[in-house]
């Protein structure tokens, strides 16, 4: 809680400060969060009134088609936004769509770069897996450019979608309300539902379903414990592969059933329970392990010959976070100083050296300024850095992407929502200390650990925003709660 009403004032009072990256909005961030309170007060005021004359009820079967025909418009809306504003784009993105266009006509395939970022290596084979097919079909040569591109948009759209209904899913469980549930839905379509992040074919839009896949089968009940973490294993490894931010949720899972189940259990010596979390940690950690050994396995079978000693690891990105030129941002001099060493062991010690040089170099002082500058990057932006990457590079190809007139406008909208939803995890810290709370909130103190030591990009939180939104919501929820109960 301590971290988030931090970044919040930073956010509020602090936002001044010149940083990589910076958008303007119409308004402060002080007068959209005041817009934010006039609005949810405007709201609930609504619901108490529509309460006391009461509302015609659809019924069970009729609010349920109700929601499958707003996750259907949403859908349709996705489609529409992704299919009339098709573009090819620079920066990493060239390369891995190059690659998915280089296993659908079996040309060379470029090694160096997935050496250095093997992560990478997972958004070409799910990508390059739709070319493939593609290419089975005809429809390659048939039509060319941009079919590729509207193919990987829309796989990101179902992503997408179903990303949405799992979150309702779980908002569902954990507030036990179906209102809170559609409040979650809605939120989310706002802010990641429609984000034209889904146009751009990386491992952002790639790796949105899995946090969100892990809290739902934490949440569902299994037969046998060891299956759903065996699921559990599979499905971190794999959001591991494609972004390890994916794979956050594993660890926070982990980590709340350690402090409300484990812990207990050894505390009264429940020798039964521990032999069963044993089991369920054995089925973790093989799955995990065999999952691994699979995705290692792909790169000789699609034609890459990796040179692991060329990795850059998690020094690399932890040094470039020090960096006070790009504000802890991509920095190339940072990659150009990594990569002159020739051996892993050797650049490890090398990024750790200068990391702690940095560190020494800025001081208390300069430390702090660094990390609000650095937060500020991070959370100062509702579209979650659109347009940031790669700026000139991108090439407009089927029609403007959100015309200039309305762009300031839209993305005033969106941060005026970001804004809200991270008031309302700020209110989600007084919620109930249960397994669910625990989970949520140490998933979402890990993201932003991972954005504030590591290298930071706001797009970084794109997979986990839907975590935000739920403990937003469920945060306003549970004080709304307390409020009516005195």
């Amino acid at each position: 809680m301590t971290a988030m009403g931090v970044t919040l004032a930073l956010l509020l009072f602090w936002e001044h400060l010149e940083y990589i990256y910076k958008r303007e909005f119409a308004l402060s961030n002080a007068a959209l969060l005041a817009l934010d309170a006039a609005a949810l007060a405007l709201l609930a005021g609504a619901v108490c009134l529509l309460r006391r004359k009461g509302t015609p009820s659809l019924g069970p079967q009729g609010a349920k088609a109700a929601r499958i025909l707003m996750v259907a418009v949403l859908f349709g809306a996705q489609l529409a936004l992704c299919l009339n504003n098709l573009f090819e784009t620079g920066w990493d993105v060239a390369g891995i769509v190059s690659s998915t266009r280089d296993l659908a006509n079996g040309g060379p395939l470029q090694h160096d770069y997935f050496s250095m970022y093997p992560n990478n290596l997972m958004s070409v084979y799910l990508y390059g897996a739709v070319s493939l097919l593609l290419k089975a079909t005809g429809l390659w040569e048939t039509v060319g450019f941009p079919v590729d591109i509207a193919a990987f948009s829309v796989l990101n759209c179902i992503l997408s979608s179903a990303t949405g209904v799992l979150l309702w899913h779980c908002a569902r469980r954990l507030a036990r309300s179906r209102g809170a549930a559609d409040a979650v839905w809605l939120l989310y379509a706002v802010l990641i539902g429609l984000s034209p992040w889904l146009i751009v074919p990386y491992s952002d839009s790639l790796s949105l379903p899995f946090p969100t896949l892990m809290l739902f089968v934490s949440l569902r009940p299994f037969r046998r414990r060891w299956t759903r973490w065996a699921l559990l294993g599979g499905i971190g490894a794999l959001a591991y592969a494609v972004k390890p931010q994916g794979a956050v949720m594993l660890i926070a899972i982990v980590l709340g059933r350690l402090i409300c189940d484990v812990l207990p259990a050894w505390r009264r010596r429940s020798s039964g329970k521990l032999r069963r979390w044993t089991a369920a940690c054995v089925a973790l950690c093989l799955t995990a392990a065999v999952c691994f050994g699979l995705i290692g396995g792909l790169a000789p079978l699609f034609g890459f010959e990796l040179a692991p000693e060329e990795a850059l690891g998690a020094p690399h990105f932890l040094m470039m976070g020090l960096n006070e030129e790009t504000n802890g941002s991509y920095y190339r001099w940072d990659v150009s100083y990594s990569v002159s060493f020739p051996t892993r062991w050797e650049r490890m010690k090398a990024n750790i050296d200068l990391a702690l040089h940095r560190v020494v170099w800025m001081g208390p002082g300069g430390l702090a300024l660094h990390a609000a500058k650095k937060a500020l990057v991070n959370f100062n932006d509702g579209t979650f850095a659109w347009k940031m990457d790669g700026g000139e590079r991108f090439s407009v190809g089927g029609g403007p992407v959100f015309p200039t007139e309305h762009e300031l406008l839209w993305s005033t909208a969106l941060q005026a929502v970001w804004l809200g939803v991270l008031s309302g995890c700020l209110l989600y810290g007084f919620a109930k200390a249960d397994r669910g709370s625990v989970t949520v909130w140490l998933c979402l103190l890990g993201v932003m650990a991972m954005v504030m030591l590591f290298e930071c990009r706001a797009r970084y939180l794109y997979a986990n925003v839907p975590v935000f939104i739920l403990a937003a919501v469920l945060g306003v929820r549970g004080v709304a709660a307390r409020v009516r109960g005195r």
